[in-house]
């Protein structure tokens, strides 16, 4: 598939369309056109929409995240999922280990009485309780909200309030109390309750559940860990596709992205970007900036394995997991990328097991090609096109950094108005009712959704 799709994101110059053309071609044109290939041309503003479905064969699911991982763990069972190899205990999940975990995170908030739509929110960093949880929160027909892992209490705090969670997971590390200890001074009522009492605070009439990651016992503090039930509690909880998955905090509130939003964008993503089973990807990406829940939703559902370096990014952790998992694709920020190249570690760790690159957001073109020069491994740098001012939005295309020319995601609409591109699909949050206006500019886009410069 990554050839496929280079020959696509090379092809964008041979299906140019004259705009030089009279009132008479012009209409007969876009009368032909739009009927062959869902394409309008508009004289004088040039407004485009063009589908890859002809070109990649991609078909919108209404799948739940339940029934996805459920049918995944069943297909792939004994296949690695999760690793996370800078953890203290080495942890590693095989996909029937990965749906265990979530089912019995999803029954632990069921047996709770924590009810649909209500939210669970924490500060977890690149750990399994944040994956789990995000999983396990859509299971049981709930939303998921993260914040930053280096959150203060009073920005936790807002976010509470904002968000009217239910539920606060706090991630505790091993042999630091420091977190617990500010989560006690911000809420000076878990010293005033007994065990097993359910949580009060006016501030946060929502607020019943604050949940440690750690094993330290505290009153009014529960363990994660013994909110995983072994049992499966979800037969009668009912979950659909349209509800809200994930709510990512921003300076204009909260933004919404569906579970099917999920599901699909990871699936036209990993069609795309040739993510294939026992693809080893490097996950170095903050999960709680919401660019990442789409794509390792999709790279599960292919079978491949989610490698992540460790809680917090780290350059040498990164170049060192790649060596020894054999990661096969690196998935990272520009400024990630940028402090990997930097890295004295750089030079001396063998990458020869990489192949393909896959960014976050904008990368420049140099960066691509001093990574490509230096790693000879690696074929393709590709960009996942973010909306910078929408948290966790995806533009719909992605992009081959080197040659500069890209593709729509499979299946969704786009057009161009005075050079600027718009976009309209299942990739949208739930604030954009019509198109999403993206940051990409002045160029075409072709017959068969690919992208090229002007």
């Amino acid at each position: 598939m990554l050839n496929t799709t280079n020959q696509l994101l090379k092809q964008s110059e041979r299906y140019s369309i004259s705009t030089q053309l009279n009132s008479v071609q012009l209409t007969k044109l876009v009368h032909h056109v739009n009927q062959s290939y869902n394409l309008l041309i508009i004289f004088g503003t040039r407004t485009y929409s063009a589908s890859a479905a002809a070109t990649l064969k991609f078909k919108p699911t209404n799948e739940t995240i339940a029934t996805r991982l459920e049918k995944v763990s069943v297909k792939y069972p004994f296949y690695d999922a999760l690793l996370f190899p800078n953890d203290v205990s080495n942890l590693k999940f095989n996909y029937k280990e990965l749906w265990e975990s979530v089912s019995g995170l999803a029954s632990g908030f069921v047996e709770s009485n924590i009810n649909s739509n209500e939210r669970v929110l924490t500060n977890a960093s690149q750990t399994p309780e944040h994956v789990i949880t995000q999983m396990a929160a859509s299971t049981a027909g709930l939303t998921f909200v993260p914040v930053a892992p280096d959150s203060s209490l009073s920005q936790i705090g807002d976010a509470l309030g904002t968000s009217s969670s239910k539920a606060f997971i706090v991630e505790s590390k091993q042999k630091n109390r420091k977190i617990i200890d500010e989560t006690i001074a911000y809420f000076p009522e878990l010293e005033r309750m007994n065990f097993k009492e359910l949580f009060r605070d006016t501030r946060y009439p929502s607020l019943r559940y604050i949940i440690s990651t750690g094993d330290s016992i505290e009153p009014g503090i529960d363990l994660y860990k013994e909110f995983v039930l072994q049992a499966n509690l979800l037969k009668n909880r009912k979950t659909s596709a349209d509800q809200i998955s994930t709510l990512i905090p921003s300076s204009n509130g909260l933004v919404g992205y569906s579970q099917s939003s999920l599901i699909n964008t990871g699936d036209a993503l990993v069609e795309l970007l040739g993510v294939k089973i026992h693809s080893r990807i490097s996950f170095n990406v903050p999960f709680h900036s919401g660019t990442s829940y789409a794509f390792y939703m999709g790279a599960l559902s292919k079978g491949a394995v989610m490698v992540v370096p460790s809680d917090a990014f780290s350059a040498e952790a990164a170049l060192s997991s790649i060596s020894k998992d054999k990661c096969t694709t690196l998935f990272a920020t520009s400024e990630q990328i940028s402090a990997i190249l930097s890295s004295d570690k750089f030079a001396k760790t063998n990458l020869s097991c990489l192949t393909s690159v896959i960014v976050a957001g904008k990368v420049n073109a140099e960066t691509a090609s001093t990574l490509m020069s230096k790693v000879s491994t690696v074929k393709y740098v590709f960009s996942i096109d973010t909306v910078t001012s929408v948290p966790g939005q995806l533009s719909g295309a992605v992009f081959n950094v080197a040659t500069g020319t890209g593709h729509l995601l499979p299946g969704i609409e786009s057009k161009i108005v005075d050079n600027k591109v718009y976009t309209k699909g299942y990739h949208l949050n739930n604030s954009t009712k019509d198109w999403l206006e993206t940051t990409i500019s002045n160029v075409k886009i072709n017959q068969d959704g690919s992208i090229s410069k002007l």
